[in-house]
């Protein structure tokens, strides 16, 4: 007899929204979804719905969260299996390579088959995969003066046996789950689940592999709510910066002016980075309105849009030098840092962002901000995107 889908819930799924130990006992089957799909009822239990509330209330007081449904379902389904694929005892449940190429390809549906078709669903797949990525092991390490032995998220055993004669150390040792050294299907499927969860994939552009797709993420950017989410997520990332690059690098693919394309951006080396600095200031915030973005109804606008007011609330932070990788060989690093030069060009699609409104302290730092990044993209790279990359963005939002 297959898995219930109460047992799945009470295992996995709400362990992962409140916080707990998630449970993997098998992997889940086609099987297992048809057992599942038989009687959805469970789906709407209240606790359930309950946490998963709570966890899209991190990007937002009001969550804009849909009914869940099948489609969500088997996406939860898809990422317990991608978790399987790193479990410290995965070699003991088959010995056929057969088998488990089955279960991967099984697993690469069930994440496809729930990519979003609505914003509504956007934030549904968030929920579940930002959860993911907060889930971390705890290894117990056993170190002596010959060798170190890792206990994959287990409990050492309670006589060290060979080591009972020998001086050691026994500690803990905490990993987040992204930065685990992953068997290689996991490190197949892991696209697969940012692809179907590309508001996760947006917040997180410097550590997913691939591009993003903008899709209905875009739509999404257009609310208010999510525009300062998104940035505020962004800004408090010690890699903002390479961050503001990876996403600018996805509107530029969006453009077909993609770097390496036969209209994309020149390659020459910048001049380097300022030296860095560092301030302890209090965070101010945006008013909703500057962070609305006014074109909802295009895809790359309201991206570009939210990787400006980055630069603002980073300017408002006063910490836009602080934590700069300089050493960045990617050439939309460059690039991001030219956008503040581009507002009066940008400013009849995406509106004015109002820097005026923020004081004269903000203006005159604004000022100094653009001083600044016109040492860091070169002449060539700045008339291209006055020249290449605006008028393509203005084209898109006029088509």
């Amino acid at each position: 007899m297959g898995a219930s889908l109460d047992a799945f819930l009470d295992d996995f799924v709400l362990p992962l929204f409140r916080g707990g130990t998630v449970r993997l006992k098998s992997p889940l089957s086609s099987r297992d979804l048809l057992n599942f799909e038989r009687d959805v009822g469970p789906l709407r239990r209240d606790d359930v719905q309950e946490q998963r509330l709570r966890c899209g209330n991190r990007r937002v007081e009001s969550p804009l969260l849909p009914e869940i449904d099948t489609f969500e379902l088997v996406y939860w389904m898809g990422l317990h299996n991608l978790l399987f694929f790193d479990h410290p005892q995965l070699g003991q449940v088959w010995a056929s390579d057969t088998k488990w190429r089955v279960v991967e390809a099984t697993t690469a549906s069930f994440l496809d088959r729930g990519q979003p078709d609505s914003p509504a669903e956007v934030v549904a797949r968030d929920v579940a995969m930002e959860a993911i990525m907060r889930l971390t092991r705890v290894d117990q390490v056993i170190e002596t003066r010959e060798a170190e032995i890792r206990y994959f998220g287990q409990p050492a055993p309670r006589r060290i046996g060979l080591f009972d004669s020998v001086a050691y150390l026994q500690r803990e040792e905490t990993i987040n789950w992204l930065d685990f050294r992953h068997s290689s299907p996991a490190g197949r499927l892991l696209p697969r689940a940012f692809r179907s969860s590309p508001l996760t994939a947006l917040i997180h552009a410097d550590r997913v592999h691939g591009r993003t797709s903008l899709g209905v993420v875009s739509g999404l950017l257009a609310e208010p709510a999510y525009a300062r989410a998104v940035v505020y997520a962004w800004a408090g990332s010690e890699r903002w910066d390479l961050i503001g690059a990876a996403v600018l690098e996805c509107v530029f693919d969006e453009l077909g002016i993609g770097i390496g394309s036969e209209h994309g951006p020149p390659t020459d080396a910048a001049a380097s980075a300022a030296d860095r600095e560092a301030s302890d200031n209090a965070v101010p915030t945006l008013s909703d309105d500057q962070l609305a973005l006014h074109s909802e109804n295009s895809e790359p606008s309201p991206l570009v849009a939210a990787l400006i007011h980055l630069h603002i609330l980073k300017v408002l932070e006063m910490k836009t030098r602080a934590g700069l990788s300089a050493s960045s060989s990617s050439p939309a690093w460059k690039l991001f840092f030219g956008l503040p030069l581009l507002l009066e060009s940008l400013a009849p699609t995406l509106g004015d962002p109002a820097i005026h409104m923020l004081g004269a302290a903000m203006e005159g730092r604004w000022t100094e901000y653009r001083s600044f990044v016109r040492g860091i993209i070169t002449r060539d790279e700045l008339r291209w995107m006055r020249d290449t990359f605006a008028p393509a963005l203005t084209q898109d939002n006029r088509s």
